[in-house]
């Protein structure tokens, strides 16, 4: 379920029966001498920010801990998921699989109808710039690094990606693709 923050309130309040200011923040352990916490919780239902799940450094053991306490979990502020937040993406994902496999409900509230929420990715556009001058190069506006780590030159200005977008490695580009075929499983 997808909704308003309003709407994230108004299911807390209806699944506890308590205000979600009322109730305070609840650790969990992660495993390893780690925690998560919690936003709120109360009686198997937690609330949590899309950017402490999906934005900062935590997983699937996070994610389990979660889904073992939780029987519903309210997730606030889904933004669009595009190219540039394929990690943030793919940890969403790993998430939904999580909690579906734990049989933990989630409603969350979006910046988007739930079918929009993934943004079709890879529509990152190269700029190029040809002058049709004798001395004319092929430059790319923007900075360098789009094949890797290292950028592969063919000249001063010109730029070779191997995948054809400015800033994009072929691991970043597998990393979008994967993120592509899991959304269409997590819809």
């Amino acid at each position: 379920i997808v909704g308003s923050h309003a709407h994230l309130e108004n299911a807390f309040e209806a699944l506890t029966g308590v205000n979600k200011s009322s109730v305070g923040k609840h650790r969990l352990s992660v495993g390893m001498g780690r925690t998560f916490e919690l936003e709120a919780f109360k009686s198997g239902v937690g609330w949590a920010s899309f950017e402490s799940l999906c934005a900062k450094p935590v997983g699937s053991a996070d994610y389990l801990a979660i889904a073992n306490t939780c029987h519903t979990l309210l997730i606030s502020d889904v933004p669009i998921l595009n190219e540039h937040l394929h990690n943030q993406a793919r940890r969403f994902v790993l998430l939904i699989d999580v909690l579906y496999d734990r049989n933990c409900r989630l409603i969350a509230s979006s910046a988007a109808p739930l079918a929009s929420i993934f943004a079709p990715f890879g529509d990152v556009i190269m700029d190029v710039v040809v002058d049709h001058d004798e001395s004319a190069e092929i430059a790319v506006i923007g900075e360098g690094g789009s094949s890797g780590r290292s950028t592969t030159m063919l000249s001063r200005d010109l730029e070779w990606s191997a995948t054809g977008r400015i800033h994009v490695s072929l691991a970043e580009l597998a990393a979008v693709e994967d993120v592509q075929f899991a959304y269409k499983r997590a819809y």
